[in-house]
């Protein structure tokens, strides 16, 4: 999997507009969690089971959806890196 490095922003210089009725907002629960909204899982294909990627850097939370296959590769790898 390769990640494009880019320019680092914490957030876009223009905001992406959505058709209504997506609200870009969500609060994070007493819990810890979140919930996409359905217009954004319909938009990024992730259905229930799916795999989410979470990546990390200067405050910014990237999720992304991964099949099987990527999952079991990087699973190998940071089991490999920790030995």
């Amino acid at each position: 999997m390769t990640i494009k490095k880019e320019k680092e922003q914490p957030f876009p210089e223009k905001l992406p507009t959505y058709p209504r009725p997506i609200y870009p907002f969500i609060r994070v629960s007493s819990k810890g969690q979140i919930v996409i909204p359905k217009k954004f899982r319909e938009m990024c294909d992730i259905e229930i089971g799916d795999l989410l990627y979470v990546y990390v850097k200067d405050k910014i939370i990237t999720l992304s959806r991964i099949d099987m296959d990527t999952y079991e590769k990087m699973l190998k790898t940071f089991v490999r890196g920790k030995k």
